[in-house]
């Protein structure tokens, strides 16, 4: 199986309720391909535009979401990127204000028909990780800040380690503490649902300092972590206090759209899906789950 293998084969489009009226926030569609949200919005940041958004969407992909700028009309183009101005309001958007996202995915190198998927476990899925993402949260949740320079390559003038990643940037630290209560989430997850059983309906938190769970007990033991230690006075903006998250989630709309050839794989198939996941879950694990239930 291949997911991914262009970017024409993962297609995202955000659903969000914008309220068009005279406001001093302008608002667009941001068709992307090949690039992250970050690295948009920073670009168009060092421009002097004040950009609100609402979701963070992969970069090898086609995605569609709306982004927010304050005062200004957007007179700039990126390569690979297109700005479809929709009208004006009074709010910014904000992450979160995003209902959910709608998916059109090629899965690859098939030799059967995977079957449909009604429901998932609510995993956190692996582009929420990369390559050093958790052990950079897990550093900085240890306050080992000189870790996390040498992780990023960072030059850390007088040993001020912590101006040092400020200088990096608070958003994208942010990403890594939040790996790292990802990874200790699907950790729980997996348990309870092997062990116990779970059902729509039925929640986790989301592990931080003001977490009181005592199904985190064993995971937090071996990891050597308290719920004070996701205090982080040095840098208080990465502190983080935990919220709910559920732990099955519907898949609704799921469709197959197309089975055939491969045309890029000879002799194996294509299976086109599409769906709409509420905000804050995986598609990967759609894919996963696809496979798992074929398997069965």
């Amino acid at each position: 199986m291949k997911i991914k293998q262009i970017a024409e084969d993962f297609i995202v489009k955000e659903v969000l309720k914008l309220k068009l009226c005279d406001g001093p926030y302008n608002y667009y569609l941001l068709k992307k391909k090949n690039w992250n949200t970050l690295d948009v919005i920073n670009r168009l940041t060092e421009k002097g535009y004040e950009i609100g958004y609402a979701g963070l969407k992969d970069r090898n992909a086609i995605t569609e979401q709306y982004i927010s700028i304050h005062k200004k009309k957007l007179n700039f183009t990126l390569k690979d990127c297109e700005f479809e101005f929709l009208g004006s309001g009074k709010e910014r958007i904000n992450q979160g204000d995003l209902q959910g996202n709608e998916f059109i995915i090629t899965i690859r190198y098939l030799d059967e028909k995977l079957n449909d998927v009604k429901q998932i476990v609510n995993y956190f899925g692996e582009q929420r990780f990369s390559e050093h993402n958790v052990e950079m949260g897990k550093c900085l949740v240890k306050k080992d800040f000189k870790k996390v320079c040498e992780l990023l390559e960072l030059d850390a003038e007088g040993n001020d380690f912590v101006n040092c990643l400020r200088r990096f940037g608070l958003k994208k630290l942010k990403l890594f503490v939040h790996a790292y209560q990802s990874y200790l989430w699907n950790l729980v997850a997996k348990q309870l649902v092997d062990n116990e059983g779970v059902k729509i309906g039925d929640k986790l938190p989301i592990f931080g300092f003001l977490t009181k769970d005592e199904r985190y007990e064993e995971i937090i033991k071996n990891e050597e972590i308290t719920r004070k230690d996701f205090i982080i006075r040095p840098i208080p903006e990465l502190s983080s206090e935990g919220s709910d998250r559920d732990i099955i989630v519907e898949v609704k709309d799921f469709k197959t759209l197309e089975f055939c050839e491969d045309e890029l794989n000879q002799g194996k198939k294509k299976q086109v899906v599409s769906f709409y996941l509420p905000k804050g879950c995986y598609a990967t694990i759609v894919v996963l789950q696809m496979i798992q239930v074929q398997q069965v």
